[in-house]
């Protein structure tokens, strides 16, 4: 009698809740700042309510990050494993009462570099709905490091003159960076989607893709 050894059962494919959380924390990201004030954005950098939807996100991505390794789907958990280290960097540094405008510009500014090399492959393969998601990402974080630097320059001038500073133009560029998380929000909703919908049998699944990054269909 041959000796059968048991095969270990897979582990589930976890990729829908990345990005469908990723989706909710930006239509929160989006909703603060486009509804933000003048008053609100000298008083504090980011609000309390998109900080725990960010603490929220980091962990959803460390655990989806993780089983994506388990699953060998090493090019999507080491992206949702990026994706939540600075999503976590991003809480704790804006709960911290030292937090200056000048720190949120360089959150925002650290993490365009590695998002760029993190499309590469999506570009390479024309995965045109991942290379939505992270465009928008891209987009919301150059338009959020744009404004908190120019927050940084209004706060130094109106120190140095005694004045109140003029916060007209950042508001204006938190509520662009607010379209931006919207918009980007529905790509990441759509990656969900499209991972529940093969895990279903209505679109074709695809299988973890250690050696081949640009055929992931989302992080």
């Amino acid at each position: 009698m041959d000796n059968v050894i048991p095969q270990a059962p897979r582990v589930g494919n976890p990729l829908a809740a990345g990005p469908a959380v990723l989706a909710f924390q930006l239509i929160i990201f989006g909703a603060q700042w486009w509804n933000i004030s003048a008053k609100t954005v000298a008083e504090s950098p980011m609000g309390v309510v998109n900080g725990y939807a960010t603490a929220v996100a980091a962990l959803v991505s460390f655990i989806v990050g993780t089983i994506c390794l388990l699953r060998a789907d090493t090019y999507a958990g080491k992206v949702n494993l990026f994706i939540g280290a600075w999503l976590l960097t991003a809480f704790l540094t804006t709960h911290d009462k030292n937090v200056t405008p000048t720190s949120v510009e360089w959150l925002f500014f650290a993490i365009v570099v590695p998002l760029l090399v993190i499309t590469i492959p999506a570009v390479v393969h024309r995965n045109y709905p991942f290379l939505a998601a992270f465009g928008g990402i891209l987009a919301v974080v150059v338009s959020g490091g744009v404004a908190f630097k120019h927050l940084a320059s209004e706060l130094a001038a109106a120190e140095a003159t005694k004045a109140a500073p003029h916060l007209d133009g950042v508001v204006t560029t938190l509520h662009i960076t607010g379209i931006f998380g919207f918009l980007t929000a529905a790509a990441m909703l759509f990656l969900s989607a499209h991972e529940l919908l093969a895990e279903s049998g209505v679109l074709p699944a695809r299988e973890p893709a250690a050696l081949a990054p640009g055929a992931v269909a989302s992080i």
